[in-house]
């Protein structure tokens, strides 16, 4: 992530303590339930934002406020970078810019 470092990881008092960590493991927590919405069937919102809940809970991180319409947008993103992803060759590129 720009503007992190593995200090930060180390900072408050240990590895995997500090606000980078937090943010990697929310992160995780999210594209862990995406992923499994994917392949699970997507739900609907409540049922993703109770997965998501229990997630990050288990990691011991802020649930991520996401609106049903950011969850409709993140999971039609998944679904074009999917239909672009499918086609390529073995050893195949595929290039993507992302605005924050």
């Amino acid at each position: 992530a720009a503007g992190g470092d593995l200090a930060a990881l180390r900072s408050a008092g240990g590895a995997g303590r500090g606000p980078v960590a937090q943010r990697i493991r929310m992160g995780t927590a999210l594209a862990e339930c995406l992923a499994a919405a994917q392949w699970a069937g997507a739900g609907d919102a409540t049922e993703f934002a109770s997965a998501l809940t229990r997630a990050c809970r288990k990691r011991r991180v802020t649930v991520p406020k996401i609106s049903p319409e950011e969850l409709a947008g993140l999971r039609a993103a998944l679904r074009e970078f999917g239909a672009a992803w499918r086609p390529l060759p073995p050893g195949g590129v595929l290039r993507r810019s992302f605005t924050p």
